[in-house]
């Protein structure tokens, strides 16, 4: 449902900016203090009242500014123009456009108090949605990502809150599809940092990629499947997909941070925090508190959750390759921390203490049932993740949710242990992590790589090269670039490297060098899924946390070497043997 009045073309839409109590978690939860927008005489929204048109529509607004601050809104005069609406405290603004760009824009405000501007935190709900629709549209839902941001409580980190549609999980809006049904979604980001999307159990179609300003819709051949899509400060995609499995499954980010349990659990410290610095009340509060692994599945924040009905799963065959994959940890393996890492084998044939950093490749074949024991040797919970696998809700490796409501699959308990069987349907390139208090657990270590192959083929390090980039530890400098490779490269052989990120948080630029000269190589598969026509690319790209990548090079003569930047913490190059 839009918003305002629309008649023959045109829509008339009466805005306020004033401040709101929004609640991010339930509706009788804490709040916070923030300015957003509202239609006038309703109630302010996070994000604000839809702006819905369709192409060639012009929208005429009034913006009544009902903040004490300057208030400067862009988007709602030409789209792509960049210009600015500034309306004074008690001042009423106009703004008239068409609307002549199709897909996802967006306004987004900010106040100034003198030459002092003001972004994010308590002005950081200031956004709404701007979709403008072809006449051939089909129905679509969507979803906005926004953030606040406090100042840190006593002697605890800083607090913060990302939201899809205004709510955190497990207080999104839980979405209910049917098995064979056809989702387009619309998703923009709002939020100052970015956001890697990851759908479990499926793959996706990205159909348009924009930002604020309006879209690029894909061609047939240009459109490709993916589990994990980046949306950059201001970006937009539109996806589509259709469950074939009934069962729950969740849409979230795949950076740990922003789907971390503290993040709700410390909203009462935040709110509070807020309620007295508006009062000017200096009076130390508690640290804001880790909870960790003490919640079911150790998530909050940018998380949907999908309640797909239809026909229960055919249960697994009996008959499957057995694996069994042991989860441990050995102290000081990061300075004074501990690693948490995998094992290729049962607890009772090796020490306790025995890990591999990244885990060791799992390397399987489609059409061939596996049945993978994953043996919990940890003090704590854990769960596994069979990142990218089509497979059965119950098997997905979300503890405490993943499955039906009449059979959830647990978190797997300290000397427990979970079989997890599923057929991988396709080849490519997969991960396995872990998806309990993932900050910490990933940190640590707990990602491998999951190869695989077509029948009949044989798996080969040498012409197949697995990287796998992450960061592992407490320390901004203890990172983690993983290479297995045992024979050098030669040149004029094709090879094809398996580019995974499982970085807690951090996007990764990679480039690849010959000597001093760049190379170009053949882009072939994203997240496991080959991509419609080989794309011939120079040898760079970014990587986001949860994507996978397969290039085809052929290097000259020389040594080939990666150049290795991450967001966050790492800066290196280093040879490819």
């Amino acid at each position: 449902m839009s918003a305002g009045v629309g008649t023959h073309g045109r829509r008339t839409i009466a805005l306020e900016a004033r401040t709101a109590h929004w609640a991010p978690s339930s509706s009788d939860g804490p709040t916070l203090e923030v300015a957003a927008f509202a239609e006038v005489g309703k109630t302010p929204s996070v994000p604000g009242p839809l702006i819905r048109v369709q192409i060639g529509d012009t929208v005429s607004l009034t913006l009544a500014n009902r903040l004490s601050d300057t208030l400067l809104v862009s988007g709602l005069l030409d789209p792509r123009s960049g210009d600015t609406l500034l309306v004074a405290p008690g001042a009423t603004g106009t703004a008239k456009f068409v609307a002549r760009y199709p897909g996802l824009h967006g306004y987004a405000g900010r106040t100034r108090r003198g030459a002092q501007q003001r972004f994010g935190g308590r002005g950081g709900q200031l956004v709404g949605v701007i979709a403008v629709d072809s006449i051939a549209a089909p129905p679509d839902r969507i979803f906005a990502i926004t953030a606040w941001a406090g100042a840190p409580p006593s002697g605890g980190d800083s607090t913060f809150v990302l939201a899809i549609n205004g709510k955190m999980w497990p207080h999104t809006e839980r979405l209910q599809l049917a098995v064979g049904d056809t989702a387009h979604w619309r998703v923009i980001n709002f939020a100052g940092s970015v956001h890697p999307m990851h759908l479990h159990g499926a793959y996706f179609r990205v159909d348009a990629r924009g930002t604020r300003t309006g879209d690029t819709a894909y061609t047939a051949a240009q459109q490709r499947l993916a589990v994990t899509e980046v949306l950059n400060i201001g970006e937009s995609m539109t996806i589509s997909w259709s469950p074939a499995r009934a069962g729950r499954w969740l849409f979230h980010c795949h950076d740990a941070f922003h789907v971390e349990h503290e993040m709700e659990a410390n909203l009462p410290v935040a709110a509070e925090m807020w309620r007295m610095a508006l009062l000017g009340d200096t009076t130390p509060l508690p640290a804001a508190r880790h909870v960790g692994g003490s919640s079911t599945h150790g998530m909050s924040g940018l998380v949907m959750g999908i309640d797909v009905t239809g026909p229960d799963d055919v249960a697994p065959p009996l008959t499957a390759r057995r694996i069994d994959l042991s989860v441990q940890q050995r102290a000081r393996v990061f300075g004074d921390s501990v690693g948490i890492g995998f094992v290729l084998a049962s607890p009772n044939a090796i020490p306790g203490d025995s890990i591999t950093i990244p885990g060791p490749p799992l390397i399987l074949t489609r059409g061939e049932p596996v049945a993978i024991t994953v043996h919990n040797r940890l003090s704590e919970p854990t769960a596994v993740h069979w990142h990218g696998m089509e497979l059965e809700s119950y098997f997905d490796g979300v503890g405490g949710w993943s499955g039906s409501a009449r059979r959830v699959a647990p978190s797997i308990a300290p000397s427990d242990s979970f079989v997890a069987r599923f057929t991988p349907p396709r080849a490519g390139t997969f991960m396995y992590h872990s998806h309990f208090s993932e900050v910490r657990q990933i940190s640590s270590g707990m990602y491998g790589a999951m190869i695989v192959l077509e029948p009949g083929r044989r798996w080969n390090p040498d012409r197949d090269r697995v990287v796998v980039f992450a960061v592992a530890g407490t320390s901004d400098t203890a990172s983690v670039v993983a290479h297995r490779s045992k024979q050098p490269l030669q040149a004029g052989v094709s090879y094809r490297f398996r580019f995974i990120n499982i970085a807690a948080a951090d996007v990764v630029d990679v480039e690849a060098l010959q000597g001093e000269s760049a190379l170009t190589w053949q882009l072939v598969a994203k997240d496991g899924a080959d991509l419609p026509v080989p794309l011939t690319r120079p040898a760079r790209f970014a990587l986001g946390p949860g994507e996978t990548m397969d290039v085809v090079v052929a290097p000259r003569r020389g040594a080939l070497t990666l150049r290795v930047k991450s967001f966050n913490n790492f800066d290196a190059v280093f040879p490819v043997r």
